[in-house]
């Protein structure tokens, strides 16, 4: 983050305390109206986020220490529809859906693991490590098969740094276009450097958007986390670009 952005935020800084002080709304923020509580409950309303935003989202799905080798793989299903990381033998990474394109049986039913072609366990149609149709049983039954045309879907893949992120939407802007700001004002913690020590993961029984919610605001910061966050983190200067 270049010097200039930073004396940006900390005159912000300095103004969010001063109004805090005067105890004054900010003069050209909107009141805004409160959200139906059915965005946050309604079935409906997720169907329509898993049909049109999830599938044109980039979304992380792991780490290239997870694919060490050639051959490595990954199912990934964090997103509703069974994927596959795979390192092909040029050494790319690369994600397509976990589904054979004879009669849609999976690929891989593993977690993680590594092989040298990727076969469906319904009828053995085998794929080699880039995607390509390599093999069909009895393939003199299937004639004029155009092996090309058959060959397992893609996703988008693309890094950024050691994280490997996924989008399901063909057409969507490059990784790195669509993180934009972020990819310099992060590059300090150096991403390419970074490695996995653990992975761990927990489940909230909430709608996403809660947690999302909480982690764009520090009005909670004083209530939830008085021992903690709140001694280091002043939440009335808070400023978000």
């Amino acid at each position: 983050m270049d010097s200039q952005k930073i004396a940006s935020i900390k005159r912000e800084f300095d103004a969010q305390f001063a109004r805090h002080e005067r105890r004054e709304h900010p003069a050209d923020f909107p009141v805004l109206p409160e959200l139906p509580v059915a965005r946050y409950t309604s079935a409906a309303f997720f169907e329509l986020e898993k049909r049109h935003l999830w599938p044109k989202a980039w979304l992380i799905a792991g780490h290239v220490d997870e694919l060490p080798e050639i051959g490595s793989f990954k199912l990934w299903e964090r997103a509703g529809w069974p994927v596959i990381l795979v390192r092909g033998k040029d050494g790319v990474i690369r994600a397509f859906f976990n589904s054979c394109r004879h009669r849609g049986g999976g690929l891989v039913r593993e977690a993680s693991g590594k092989a040298r072609m990727l076969a469906c366990k319904f009828h053995a149609w085998t794929y080699d490590l880039e995607g390509r149709l390599a093999f069909v049983p009895d393939e003199h039954e299937f004639p004029d098969l155009d092996r090309d045309a058959h060959a397992l879907l893609p996703l988008r893949c693309e890094t950024w740094g050691n994280l490997i992120f996924v989008n399901r939407d063909l057409a969507a802007p490059p990784l790195l276009d669509r993180l934009g700001k972020v990819v310099p004002e992060l590059a300090h913690f150096d991403f390419d450097q970074r490695r996995v020590a653990a992975i761990i993961e927990y489940e909230l029984p909430c709608n996403w958007k809660v947690v999302v919610d909480a982690f764009q605001e520090s009005y909670h910061i004083d209530a939830t986390h008085p021992q903690t966050v709140a001694p280091i983190l002043d939440s009335r200067g808070s400023v978000i670009e």
